[in-house]
């Protein structure tokens, strides 16, 4: 977690902006949002679509997690990398 930035990377979420900030948009989703919409571009169809995009990041997480259990489990001992087990 950043000083600058008070939320934590973890699963992917839509961030509604309620603000004129576009700043704090742009701070939600380097700190891992998925999308954001701006209440001035508030639709039903741009929500849809968010949620729509929200989910596909959860589910491509999820799976590029499992992957790299995968490939941790097999790789040899020797080289195993301390940094790639720590993550799990």
């Amino acid at each position: 977690m950043n000083a600058e930035c008070p939320i934590e990377r973890v699963n992917p979420a839509s961030v509604i902006r309620l603000t004129d900030n576009y700043e704090i948009g742009m701070v939600a989703i380097e700190a891992g949002a998925a999308d954001y919409l701006d209440k001035t571009q508030l639709t039903l169809a741009a929500l849809e679509g968010s949620l729509r995009l929200t989910l596909a990041c959860s589910r491509l997480q999820q799976h590029n997690k499992q992957l790299e259990r995968k490939i941790a489990a097999n790789l040899c001992p020797q080289f195993k990398n301390d940094k790639i087990e720590a993550n799990f």
